[in-house]
């Protein structure tokens, strides 16, 4: 079970990722995790923009860090989701990240 602060550390990471993949910027790595989100986790990241949905991704298998994983599905969805147009610039101000098993 997730805290409040973790939960919205990885929103935040999740968010940021996004932003950074609809710059064209590099998809570094999710740096060192707090406290309590290195233990191995799965989880489904989930982007809208104004509402409507742009990407879902994730994974049921708790394979590395949670804090990682989040960053991984953050950064595929938003220019890989087969279904959707990828995340651009203009859509940022729009955006808005959940996830499931967080």
């Amino acid at each position: 079970m997730l805290t409040g602060e973790q939960r919205d550390d990885l929103l935040a990471l999740a968010r940021e990722a996004a932003t950074r993949v609809a710059r064209g910027e590099r998809a570094s790595s999710a740096g060192p995790a707090p406290t309590g989100l290195e233990a191995p986790g799965s989880a489904f990241v989930t982007q809208r923009v104004g509402g409507d949905l742009r990407g879902c991704i994730g994974t049921f298998e708790a394979r590395d860090a949670l804090w990682d994983v989040v960053h991984e599905m953050a950064t595929a969805a938003a220019p890989h989701a087969p279904r959707f147009a990828p995340i651009e610039v203009e859509d940022l101000d729009g955006l808005s990240v959940d996830g499931s098993g967080l």
